[in-house]
């Protein structure tokens, strides 16, 4: 399954939706992936989960809730 923007903008975070730009950017800069083809097209959720980042896995969790 392709992980896109629009996950990352409709995640449910705390009384807030969406994970910020700058820890979008931020994110993406560790752990040397593609921002630009994550907002154009996506990225498979194996590359998003490979970081092993507990936000990424909830990531991929909403982007299956969403489905």
């Amino acid at each position: 399954m392709l992980i896109n923007i629009q996950h990352a903008r409709t995640i449910p975070n705390g009384k807030r939706f969406g994970y910020c730009s700058y820890g979008i950017k931020r994110f993406f800069k560790l752990h040397n992936l593609d921002l630009r083809k994550f907002i154009k097209t996506g990225l498979s959720e194996e590359e998003i989960l490979a970081t092993g980042d507990i936000m990424a896995t909830k990531l991929v969790e909403w982007a299956h809730v969403r489905r």
